[in-house]
């Protein structure tokens, strides 16, 4: 039976733009695209907290500052900004609120996407292809690769799909899968995979589902062997410069989002929904950009974030759904 807004579920509001959610310090932190921000709610009260600010919103449409990602190891928070004035990750203790900053690039060579995996933060670039490495504690640079040379047409983008003690994986602005070891930082595995779109990634044992906007199957990749193991057609979808989307609930989990109002959640080696959960939605879908969800505390948590027809600076803000798990 599918989840519904009427199923138990719980609406807390945060600020504009919720683009992720994640688990640290016995917290639920909600990471704001568009107030670059982030926001704990407390999982006992289901109480947002006053942001903290990240950095100043910047340009009509966030190219000078924006909250582009939030993850965590569970000891500290990450969180991104691509924006060209501020181009940084922001390292944040979940008990102490204590920063430290690293910017990365220049006004051209913006940080793009972000991973935690083989005891670094890994970061990759809009231009250039860059691959930067930093030290999880202190931020600072271990090593930067250029992959702007690698295959016969080079590569000038790189988005982070996931990373491991045994390999970072990333796709290029050719939809090519990417294998990079990170010890030699070289690419030992390029697997083709979409003609076109904005690829998303969730890891599940040992392997790597990947969907990409506008495209309308699901691939299975072997993480071991590095072959597409399983391809999965997909119906209908939304907006196509967004869906569908795949992603993990931080609890190795696979969930689908095929439209801004439902999440289903795959079976893992075969890619079959076994669970829906409808997400409330008023008006149009295409007023809507994916959402984010995170198991923890006994809960499934997804980001609803509204107002895409009013741009970066549109005073519409987002919430937050608990729903019981069950």
């Amino acid at each position: 039976m599918p989840l519904t807004a009427s199923a138990g579920r719980v609406r807390i509001d945060v600020g504009r733009g919720p683009c992720c959610i994640v688990f640290a310090h016995g917290g639920i932190w909600v990471g704001n695209h568009r107030d670059v921000s982030v926001q704990r709610i407390d999982p006992l009260t289901d109480r947002a907290a006053n942001p903290i600010v990240i950095a100043k919103p910047a340009g009509a449409t966030g190219g000078g500052s924006n909250l582009s990602a939030l993850v965590t190891d569970g000891k500290a928070l990450f969180v991104l900004d691509g924006g060209m004035l501020e181009r940084s990750v922001t390292r944040i203790d979940p008990a102490t609120h204590a920063r430290r900053v690293m910017r990365l690039g220049n006004a051209r060579v913006l940080p793009r996407s972000i991973a935690l995996g083989a005891n670094s933060v890994w970061v990759s670039s809009s231009e250039d292809a860059k691959l930067w490495q930093l030290d999880p504690v202190t931020l600072a640079v271990r090593s930067t690769t250029s992959f702007a040379n690698a295959g016969p047409l080079g590569t000038t983008q790189l988005n982070l799909l996931a990373a491991s003690s045994s390999a970072v994986w990333a796709v290029d602005e050719n939809l090519n899968l990417l294998r990079i070891d990170p010890q030699t930082r070289k690419i030992v595995k390029t697997i083709r995979l979409f003609t076109d779109g904005f690829a998303t990634g969730a890891a599940s044992g040992g392997a790597l589902w990947i969907a990409a906007s506008g495209q309308h199957r699901l691939l299975r990749v072997d993480t071991t062997t590095g072959r597409v193991t399983r391809r999965v057609a997909l119906g209908k979808t939304g907006d196509a410069t967004v869906f569908p989307v795949v992603e993990s609930a931080g609890d190795g989990s696979v969930w689908l989002q095929t439209d801004a109002d439902a999440l289903e959640r795959l079976d893992p080696p075969t890619g079959r929904v076994v669970r829906t959960i409808r997400i409330p939605i008023v008006g149009s879908t295409n007023n809507y950009f994916a959402s984010a969800i995170l198991h923890a505390r006994g809960a499934l948590w997804v980001t609803v974030w509204p107002g895409g027809s009013g741009g970066f600076t549109a005073k519409t803000r987002g919430f937050v759904l608990r729903f019981p798990q069950r």
